[in-house]
């Protein structure tokens, strides 16, 4: 078990980007569009997402486990497309939606993708839950498959 830093869940949320980069589906970038329902061509956005699944608007909108970077400044849109890595030497803030699992003495047990998590908290949480980690108020631990079995008995 291994206590995450913000430095971990941003390496974690580039990680996961650089996976979905070959699944371009599960990679939602904040699109700017006209009001004739078209994406402008010279968009800025500030925002992409990581999901399980975003092939289309209504899949999008559905609640899964997503991943969301959160950046500083505006980028433009057809460099995003061209070119994932250029988030790399952008700062961002990591927000995540969380799928609960279970719930231990400690804390709740909460899936990310491929990735197991104790969350801590005194709230309640239901069946996703978003979790905003820059600043991390909160400890969250990454488990590995064998503490997850033990947590949830």
């Amino acid at each position: 078990m291994k206590l995450l830093t913000e430095k971990d869940f941003r390496d974690l949320a580039l990680d996961m980007l650089f996976k979905a980069e070959k699944e371009r589906k599960r990679i939602a970038i904040g699109r700017v569009i006209s009001i004739s329902g078209r994406i402008l061509e010279k968009a800025m956005v500030n925002w992409l997402e990581v999901c399980e699944n975003c092939e289309n608007e209504e899949e999008f909108k559905k609640e899964q486990e997503r991943i969301r970077l959160l950046f500083d400044e505006f980028i433009p849109y057809n460099d995003l497309v061209k070119e994932l890595s250029v988030v790399k030497n952008k700062k961002f803030e990591v927000v995540v939606c969380v799928r609960v699992v279970g719930r231990s003495h400690n804390g709740y047990i909460v899936k990310l993708f491929d990735k197991y998590f104790l969350y801590e908290t005194k709230f309640v949480l239901f069946e996703f839950a978003w979790l905003r980690v820059f600043p991390l108020v909160e400890k969250i631990y990454e488990l590995d498959n064998g503490e997850v079995s033990l947590y949830l008995l």
